[in-house]
């Protein structure tokens, strides 16, 4: 159900966070987003941040970074903490049908649990499922594109790798038995 948000203005020093987390830098995103973090284990200011002006879309950005080699172990720990603060602010009830219903949300968590094999899956997961305590968000998750796959993946114990070159291997115009046979064989193991 949609909810009409009253959007607060973000005070000078969390605006500068807010637009940090959403820099091009990946140190002052990943200190940005460590310190929105700290912020969010407060539950007074779980509520307040879930409704102000961009907190959200700033922390969909920081979580949906691709990791590239060159800073990669930055880029995860932006990532990471960025999620962290999702499921932080996924805490109090109130703020459940806010968080499903902000566009980009649902899908960053989803892509969380598919592209990363560490902390940032199960962190994404288990907001996932504090979500899905609330009876009014439970359908709208059913219906999110791509997360009973990323789900079964988890509970597969299969790792986002394995989910990937295995799908690169099927597009594939010349498949390699071989290998593909092996990464099927890994898969199967796991159940």
């Amino acid at each position: 159900p949609d909810v009409p948000i009253r959007w607060v203005k973000p005070k000078k020093d969390l605006k500068q966070l807010i637009v940090a987390a959403m820099g091009t830098s990946l140190p002052r995103r990943s200190n940005a987003c460590g310190a929105l973090k700290v912020l969010t284990r407060r539950p007074k200011n779980q509520l307040a941040l879930v409704r102000t002006d961009g907190f959200l879309s700033a922390l969909i950005f920081a979580a949906s970074q691709s990791l590239v080699d060159k800073d990669r172990e930055l880029a995860l720990d932006a990532r990471t903490r960025a999620v962290t603060c999702l499921m932080n602010v996924a805490g109090p009830k109130d703020n459940r049908i806010l968080l499903m219903n902000h566009p980009g949300v649902l899908e960053c968590l989803v892509k969380v649990i598919k592209k990363d094999g560490g902390e940032g899956r199960a962190i994404a997961t288990a907001t996932m499922a504090t979500l899905a305590k609330t009876p009014a968000c439970r359908e709208g998750l059913a219906q999110v594109d791509g997360l009973i796959d990323a789900l079964a993946t988890v509970l597969n114990g299969s790792t986002a790798f394995v989910c990937e070159e295995t799908q690169r291997l099927v597009e594939s115009p010349v498949v390699n038995k071989k290998k593909y046979d092996e990464i099927s064989d890994f898969s199967n193991q796991t159940v």
